[in-house]
């Protein structure tokens, strides 16, 4: 097996046996054998819209013919990005007036501490810098 799959047992990876995933429809995710199973984790929280919407593909589709990715970086930006951000706030409490998106939870959290530590700069507080992690934050593991 050429893939390393991360939360699973090492020792079972050495044999190439891996449960092959080949369909899903809402909730479902069907492996090459027929069994379905319920995708409890949502394909690891992107897809909690529930697999095989057809309207979602077809708005997807479109997209992706038009620009299948919107750089966002410097003075960069383009339309669905803004229409998610704009929506996002009318969702949020008061005060709020900016949507930093990222690609992933580390990334997330990069982010908070340049935000934080240019914060407190501004502050004139420049040597407020520290960041107190909890022991075993990630997920608990």
């Amino acid at each position: 097996m050429s893939v390393m799959h991360p939360f699973s047992n090492l020792s079972r990876q050495a044999t190439p046996s891996p449960r092959l995933l080949v369909s899903a429809r809402g909730v479902f995710v069907t492996d090459a054998e027929g069994t379905e199973y319920i995708d409890a984790c949502s394909g690891l929280w992107c897809v909690n819209v529930g697999y095989g919407r057809e309207e979602l593909a077809e708005v997807m589709a479109e997209q992706s013919r038009k620009l299948s990715y919107g750089l966002s970086f410097g003075s960069y930006s383009n339309e669905p990005l803004i229409e998610l951000a704009e929506k996002l706030l009318r969702l949020a409490p008061d005060g709020m007036c900016r949507v930093l998106f990222n690609n992933s939870g580390s990334e997330a959290n990069d982010a908070q501490i340049k935000i934080v530590r240019a914060f407190n700069n501004l502050l004139g507080k420049p040597t407020k810098k520290k960041i107190i992690p909890r022991h075993g934050a990630y997920h608990g593991s």
